[in-house]
């Protein structure tokens, strides 16, 4: 019997090579997922883990990141540092560094952005019942919206050497980047113990670290505002890494009202004491995710016109916003952000003169 000879052509070679080197890779790294809870948040980690790496430390890290901060950051908590301050009946309050830290952070966005963002906006929140897990069954009276917005004032606020001074009347709520603040530290948690492909996504505030598997870009959807009107779910699709992306929109916390055409949502005017309007949703991409948070909010408020000369003077910041014109919805969007799309968006854009 002929003994039969087989030739391997290089073409075999190489692609049996190729295969056996993206199994060694493949086999190299593990996909890891957690969802803990903070602040009513349910917050989704994913990430890609080198083999070595223990799910269950990289869990507790996480969690550990996550408990700390609700104990300090938490305006809802009442065995929080910051409740304890906002309940303070003698002034000034000694405060950790750590809080000292959020707060001074806050308070420089509200300079940077003139006041549309609101570290006192407490008061306001309370009047119209927004809490936590609440919502308003009503709209406040416009008596009882003036009797609170004489409290909303960052500038009454002072900081020093671990002090901090609150006029009578006057609370802290940092809700509008509070969340963003947390996401960025447990992406510096995660990257300082050699995790560097990952998302932390804290109820639409997202930090991208690195790539996906392979260094592709993460893909993030932008939701359509109104989606269940339109059957339409998202808008725009952005490729991203290593930046920050959060949504503020006016869908996510609503009172509707039959005497009125806007939704009253929980995003407020601090100069007001009512829903901004006319925008309806505003992503934002930056660096870190705190300023991302803090500017999508401000400039929901801000409104499109001011809104794009504020995104445009910022350096790495980039913006995209839906706003309500003539009963329709209209578009703009930063240069940067333009780049940053992988499919055509879903609405009719409007050039605003700077």
């Amino acid at each position: 019997m002929k003994s039969r000879r087989y030739k391997i052509t290089a073409p075999i070679v190489f692609s049996l090579l190729a295969v056996s080197i993206i199994a060694l890779i493949v086999s190299y790294f593990s996909f890891y997922e957690c969802m803990p809870n903070a602040m009513n948040t349910q917050i989704v980690v994913k990430a890609i883990l080198p083999l070595l790496k223990s799910e269950t430390k990289t869990t507790l890290l996480i969690e550990r990141v996550i408990k700390k901060w609700e104990s300090i950051a938490d305006a809802h908590n009442p065995t929080s540092e910051l409740y304890m301050l906002n309940t303070a009946t003698q002034y000034p309050v000694h405060i950790s560094d750590n809080l000292q830290h959020l707060l001074a952070t806050g308070i420089s966005r509200c300079q940077e952005t003139g006041g549309t963002l609101d570290i006192t906006i407490k008061p306001l929140l309370d009047v119209w019942g927004w809490g936590i897990d609440t919502a308003p069954s009503s709209i406040p009276s416009t008596d009882a919206l003036n009797r609170a917005r004489q409290y909303v004032n960052y500038r009454s606020v002072r900081i020093a050497s671990n002090s901090i001074w609150l006029p009578a009347g006057v609370e802290l709520d940092p809700g509008a980047f509070a969340k963003g603040y947390i996401v960025d530290r447990i992406a510096e948690t995660l990257q300082s113990n050699g995790i560097h492909h990952a998302f932390i996504n804290a109820g639409g505030d997202i930090y991208f670290i690195g790539g996906k598997q392979f260094n592709h870009p993460w893909v993030v959807s932008i939701r359509h505002p109104r989606r269940h009107e339109t059957g339409i779910p998202f808008v725009a699709y952005l490729a991203v890494q290593n930046r920050a992306v959060v949504t503020s929109g006016d869908y996510e916390r609503v009172l509707h009202s039959d005497n009125s055409p806007y939704q009253y949502h929980h995003i407020l005017n601090p100069a007001t004491g009512y829903p901004a309007h006319p925008c309806v949703s505003v992503t934002v991409t930056a660096p870190t995710c705190v300023d991302a948070d803090a500017y999508a909010t401000a400039v929901f408020v801000m409104g499109p016109k001011r809104g794009m000369a504020f995104l445009t003077e910022k350096s790495n910041v980039e913006g995209f916003i839906i706003y309500n014109k003539n009963d329709t919805l209209k578009y703009t969007m930063t240069q940067g952000f333009s780049n940053m799309l992988i499919a055509p968006i879903t609405l009719t854009h409007d050039r605003i003169s700077q």
